[in-house]
């Protein structure tokens, strides 16, 4: 399932890659957003992929439509630790802000290296919303509207 892109976004996605990682993203769905991980990430690729995930998350919170994410990690290597600070960052400033439009969020992995990623970043900073692990991207797409049904609106509405 190939995602649809703007100008904007493959202009995001050829700035977020580097020689030895890519961060590929999809923010065209109104139900989710899709990422996709790859290779080894540098601190820097992942701080501009932090700050636009921050305007994604700012502009749904203005929509006021629940919304999940898709998260694939089999083709990520494991990521260094200053990777790890800048995501361990982004999941507390989330924890601190209100995004109840954020539903859930699910992981493509069967990799070892990305269940332990998983586990990892949620035992450094717990995701403030529901999660899952799936082994594909349509299964984890049929998991977030699972989860939506179970949350009529945002925050609970």
């Amino acid at each position: 399932m190939a995602p649809l892109r703007s100008a904007t976004e493959v202009a995001y996605i050829a700035a977020m890659g580097s020689k030895s990682g890519t961060i590929d993203v999809d923010f065209g769905a109104e139900d989710h957003l899709w990422i996709r991980y790859a290779g080894k990430l540098s601190v820097n690729v992942c701080v501009e992929h932090v700050a636009a995930l921050e305007r994604e998350l700012a502009r749904r919170h203005d929509v006021n439509r629940p919304f999940g994410a898709i998260v694939e990690l089999d083709a990520l290597q494991q990521p260094n630790p200053g990777v790890m600070q800048v995501a361990t960052a982004f999941w507390q400033r989330l924890q601190n802000e209100d995004h109840p439009c954020l539903t859930a969020v699910s992981y493509v992995g069967t990799s070892k290296i990305a269940q332990g990623i998983v586990i990892s970043m949620n035992w450094l900073a717990p995701i403030p919303v529901a999660f899952g692990v799936a082994a594909n991207r349509e299964e984890a797409l049929r998991w977030l509207q699972a989860q939506f049904s179970a949350n009529a609106g945002c925050g609970g509405q």
